[in-house]
């Protein structure tokens, strides 16, 4: 982020924002308006801000709370929308921004060290309940500390961020038509096993994609026609993707496709996008569970690192829990959009 800044040579303002921050004083409106001024103009976004941020100065306290609630992903995303209407957002999107405001007070009482308060707002928020199992309820209602959140707060993180990834697979059928066109469950089949699953399962699904059955025949078929290589791919590239140990890159699946499979390419491309998201729950997953392994014995060892060492929804894999949980929440979210999901009003300020 300091990058970005001082790309924009705005550095400077923002030192002057961290400055006041430290000392626990409002920033003054110089400021304000000077970061207002960074933001495009004509999209309805600089203008909906301004006029947001004067009505609370006048003492309006309906615009100081809409201030206040609107979240980093709303703005990011209304942003990336240019201040567009929510209703022209993806699914995926919607859901992101309607779950941000769902755990606003969430996090406000996590910030009160109330955490069995936060459970009982999450567990009767119809859109943040199905985040939490019984078991992750009850170890959210169990933490003393906030620095004893870490553990149940990354099960419940995992288990949003399989429904995100769900919501954008119905995000794709959304903008298709199609049913089932953005179902990513290929990547989860076959028994469970250590975190290269979803590697190795992609590298099954190029291989049918491809038609071939061998990595040699692979390899032919995408050499020319005097037999040199047009898109280079050795054999122990293949077999470090059959094992799940490294995923292949974007271009070289796009050339893999346009090659041998024109009609799979968006398919094995998203593929390849969820194949990554997920390598990356599981790796950082894997490494809570090695983490926590080593004090396992520890006396209140259960009660510290609880729900772990068991997934959500008493999964006892990384794949088990993906195998059970992705197709429920891909029939959540097409149920969802089905029924004509609600948006938070105070979302879009435009």
């Amino acid at each position: 982020m300091s990058a970005a800044w001082r790309e924009l040579g705005k550095e400077s303002l923002v030192k002057s924002f961290e400055y006041h921050r430290r000392r626990g004083q409002p920033p003054p409106d110089r400021l304000c308006d000077a970061l207002l001024e960074i933001l495009p103009a004509g999209s309805g976004i600089r203008e909906a801000f301004r006029s947001a941020l004067d009505d609370a100065r006048g003492g309006d306290e309906a615009a100081l709370n809409l201030l206040v609630a609107r979240g980093e992903w709303a703005t990011f995303i209304d942003g990336f929308y240019k201040g567009a209407p929510i209703e022209e957002y993806s699914y995926a999107n919607r859901y992101v921004v309607a779950l941000e405001a769902a755990l606003v007070e969430p996090v406000r009482l996590i910030r009160e060290q109330d955490f069995l308060g936060v459970a009982r707002v999450m567990e009767s928020d119809e859109l943040t309940a199905p985040l939490l199992s019984p078991e992750m309820s009850h170890a959210l209602a169990a933490v003393t500390s906030q620095q004893r959140l870490g553990p149940v707060q990354w099960a419940i993180t995992l288990e949003t961020a399989l429904s995100h990834l769900a919501a954008w697979s119905v995000s794709i059928e959304e903008r298709r038509g199609g049913t089932d066109w953005g179902d990513v469950s290929a990547l989860f089949d076959g028994p469970g096993g250590p975190r290269g699953i979803p590697g190795r399962q992609f590298y099954r699904v190029l291989m049918r994609a491809t038609q071939q059955r061998s990595m040699m025949g692979l390899v032919n078929c995408l050499s020319d026609s005097r037999g040199s290589p047009s898109v280079p791919l050795a054999v122990e590239t293949l077999k470090r993707w059959s094992a799940g140990m490294t995923l292949p890159e974007e271009e070289l699946i796009q050339r893999i496709a346009k090659k041998c499979c024109p009609d799979q390419e968006e398919y094995l491309l998203r593929l390849l996008w969820a194949a990554r998201y997920l390598t990356l729950l599981g790796f950082v997953t894997e490494n809570l569970l090695t983490g926590i392994a080593r004090h396992v014995d520890a006396p209140g060892a259960a009660e510290l690192f609880a729900p772990w060492p068991t997934f959500p929804y008493g999964q006892s894999s990384f794949q088990s829990w993906c195998q059970q949980r992705y197709p429920f929440w891909y029939r959540y979210h097409q149920g969802r959009l089905a029924a004509g999901e609600k948006c938070p009003a105070a979302s879009n300020p435009s």
